[in-house]
């Protein structure tokens, strides 16, 4: 693996100082062949599990499709024609057999599984013994939110590595890049999940709507809970979550305001008082 590849694709993913030490040194050795990425949503976890397969392959289009790299999650967007059972069950079965081939064009082959927590008891089964034993030219790459969930068979054999939420200046600085003027803004929704900014950053109708449900946040504060229904008007359950993590993320950030003041930025306090309406 070239070095200086792997430094350059690190340096793309902000912050994550301690996670990106652990893998250089452990990607360096060679002495490896799973990686467990662990982490609360947003932090960053696909985009450093594409970093590593693209680096072990020597390549800095991190993105860019290649024979010997396979994201689970393709799998099932190849076979969403088919009810979930089957979709699922043919996407792991497409995985295992993609393991076992030979490389094509790099020394290794790449298997990334994503969100691997989520997988059912059926599919876990179905991958465990590749898993635990991948082939000699084989690295797999996994991401998971809660190391708990993850079997121990499994945690024995792969090398953890955390990924965390980063500061609100980290956040920041990345936000200026792009919408400098709503910077603030966007550190204050995405509560330090990088991915989650990057999203609010580049995606004006997600921005709108997640400004949106902050909007709410003082009709939630005042208990007036039929108009908090009304006026957000959510019908599918991933878009409830969000927004439940919206307001607990606002009101941790209005006891911050209201507890630590020098802590926070004028700006931030300005901002999460105008969410709130109520000066802290």
């Amino acid at each position: 693996m070239d070095t200086q590849i792997l430094a350059h694709n690190l340096s793309l993913l902000t912050g994550q100082t301690s996670a990106k030490e652990v893998l250089s040194r452990s990607l360096i050795a060679n002495n490896c062949s799973a990686y467990l990425l662990i982490g609360p949503p947003g932090v960053g976890k696909g985009f450093l599990a594409r970093i590593i397969g693209a680096s072990l392959q020597n390549e800095t289009n991190i993105y860019q499709a290649h024979p010997d790299r396979l994201i689970f999650d393709d799998l099932l967007a190849k076979n969403s024609s088919d009810d979930s059972e089957n979709q699922w069950k043919k996407s792991v079965d497409d995985f295992v057999r993609f393991v076992y081939l030979s490389p094509v064009k790099s020394k290794v082959k790449i298997g990334i599984l994503e969100n691997i927590d989520r997988f059912s008891p059926q599919a876990l089964n179905a991958l465990l013994k590749t898993l635990e034993e991948p082939p000699a030219d084989t690295i797999l790459i996994l991401t998971a939110q809660e190391i708990g969930r993850i079997l121990p068979t499994i945690l024995s054999r792969v090398q953890v590595v955390r990924v965390n939420y980063l500061s609100d200046e980290e956040v920041r600085q990345y936000s200026q890049k792009y919408l400098p003027d709503q910077s603030e803004e966007i550190v204050a929704l995405a509560n330090g999940a990088i991915g989650f900014a990057h999203q609010l950053a580049n995606d004006n109708k997600l921005r709108k709507a997640i400004i949106g449900y902050a909007d709410k946040f003082a009709l939630l504060l005042k208990k007036d809970i039929p108009a908090v229904l009304q006026a957000v008007n959510i019908k599918e359950r991933e878009e409830a979550i969000l927004l439940v993590q919206i307001w607990l993320n606002l009101a941790r950030r209005m006891l911050l305001v209201k507890n630590q003041p020098d802590a926070v930025p004028a700006s931030l306090t300005s901002l999460v008082n105008n969410y709130s309406d109520t000066a802290l």
